[in-house]
């Protein structure tokens, strides 16, 4: 069992390179190292060194957030494509299996980069003789199963639209958040009778359609407004694990319920 799945994820890992993945994600690494240096390098000037070092972090743990998605995406929508590549590569082979591993391989993939974050920040830390706070390794960690749901989202979005990537694209990046902003703001227009006739109805269906999405997608960031203290100190509070702890079981349950769907529409659609 563990055997064929460690055969597929290192082809998994082999097609990233072959695809050049690995050489847009190094122009990926330079773009954000330079967006942020400038920010990071006038904290550091001002000898705010905390600030600076949290830069830096924060910009590795949002590349890491989104290189798992993307390259899951790439992946499974190309086999979609040109289903020959799952024949060269990993045949014979379960779709629970050949699913699994394209995750997991993606998610290998942003491991290693916050594993570099880690090193990194002990590294810096050190370097400027800034106390190592334990909100560090809490936001990597609850970062980390962000990814897990964000990944398990996104192979569920590719089984789903399969011939738009617009789509795919569209839902990857406009999360339940931003409908719920707009649920709110059509909810404001409605109220405010903002607009009558033809109007009026269409605020009351962009309302209703909002809510659907918010209800439908999940929570990428579980409990965020809760602990939104830990991303600006990097202290923790004993009531803060529970959130953790929380939002771990929910990435698992959001895993599970988006795996099993994924895995019912490959079948379904005769994709594997």
């Amino acid at each position: 069992m563990l055997e064929p799945l460690k055969v597929n994820v290192l082809n998994n890992l082999l097609y990233y390179r072959r695809k050049h993945y690995v050489t847009m994600f190094g122009l990926f690494v330079i773009f954000v190292l330079l967006n942020f240096i400038g920010g990071a390098w006038q904290r550091f000037s001002s000898g705010d060194n905390f600030e600076a070092i949290t830069i830096i972090l924060n910009s590795f743990l949002k590349m890491g957030y989104w290189t798992a998605p993307i390259l899951c995406a790439f992946f499974i929508y190309t086999y979609h494509t040109k289903k020959y590549l799952k024949m060269v590569f990993t045949k014979p082979c379960s779709p629970e299996r050949w699913l699994f591993s394209a995750i997991f391989s993606a998610l290998f993939v942003s491991g290693i980069i916050y594993l570099f974050t880690v090193v990194l920040g002990v590294i810096l830390f050190t370097a400027f003789r800034v106390p190592i706070q334990l909100g560090f390794f809490y936001i990597v960690l609850y970062k980390f199963f962000s990814i897990i749901i964000m990944v398990s989202f996104t192979a569920f979005l590719v089984t789903v639209f399969t011939k738009s990537g617009l789509a795919i694209v569209f839902f990857m990046f406009i999360g339940e958040r931003q409908f719920h902003s707009l649920r709110d703001n059509m909810n404001s227009s409605i109220v405010q009778d903002a607009m009558q006739g033809v109007g009026k109805f269409f605020f009351v269906g962009i309302y209703h359609l909002s809510n659907f999405l918010y209800a439908i997608l999940p929570l990428r960031t579980p409990y965020s407004d809760e602990i939104k203290a830990v991303f600006v100190s990097y202290r923790v509070l004993p009531v803060y694990w529970s959130y953790l702890l929380l939002m771990i079981l929910y990435a698992l349950v959001a895993f599970g319920v988006y795996f099993i769907l994924s895995v019912f529409l490959l079948k379904k659609r005769n994709y594997i």
